[in-house]
């Protein structure tokens, strides 16, 4: 049996590390070893939440028989987007090609931006509120 996981944040799946968890406030956290030794020894994946989606959609869902998708995670806000190249998770160079959220971009005109380095971002400007 092998568990799988979905943390938020940038992950790395190779190495079970979420690198980044803004929600969670955490950083290089081992959450595959973690989650593992805290299953009795059961083996551990993570995955991108998005990827994960994509991956759910191509196996089970509207993707069926398709080697291409892209799966866009929309609920509160923009989450991110699960690419599928040829039927495998496309990564890009530094593992985080859907990361789609925090698209840099030029404003213009509204409110600061929510981007953690200062830059603007495009993710504060589409997501919807709670009520």
């Amino acid at each position: 049996m092998v568990w799988c996981g979905k943390p938020p944040g940038l992950v790395n799946p190779d190495q079970g590390v979420v690198k980044k968890s803004s929600n969670l406030a955490w950083k290089k956290v081992p959450f595959a070893h973690i989650l593992s030794k805290n299953l009795s020894g059961i083996p551990v994946h993570i995955e991108n939440i998005s990827n994960a989606a994509a991956l759910g959609e191509k196996a089970y869902g509207i993707g069926k028989g398709y080697r291409n998708l892209i799966y866009l995670n929309v609920s509160i806000g923009i989450g991110g987007a699960g690419i599928i190249i040829d039927n495998s998770v496309f990564r890009g160079a530094r593992g985080y090609a859907g990361e789609i959220g925090h698209v840099p971009m030029t404003v213009y005109d509204g409110p600061p931006s929510a981007h953690a380095d200062g830059k603007a971002a495009w993710k504060p400007f589409v997501e919807f509120p709670l009520c």
